[in-house]
């Protein structure tokens, strides 16, 4: 699944809607997801707490990705 906000709509708190509907009701104990370096959310998922554990590159050619993970339980 991708999820992106459209740049003109971006500081209305859309992202963050998405992203709290999207976790509500999740019983796992961390959430990871993978995201571009240059796009603007890398730095969004780090201020909602999300942490590096690695770059990745899905397949040869393709962009590398940081992936990022969430503890949603202590």
């Amino acid at each position: 699944m991708e999820l992106a906000v459209l740049a003109d709509r971006r500081g209305q708190g859309i992202g963050r809607a998405l992203h709290t509907a999207l976790l509500d009701g999740v019983t796992a104990e961390r959430v990871t997801l993978t995201v571009r370096p240059e796009a603007p959310a890398a730095a969004w998922y780090e201020h909602l707490g999300y942490q590096l554990v690695g770059l990745t590159q899905p397949w040869d050619g393709a962009p590398v990705y940081r992936s990022v993970i969430k503890p949603l339980r202590p």
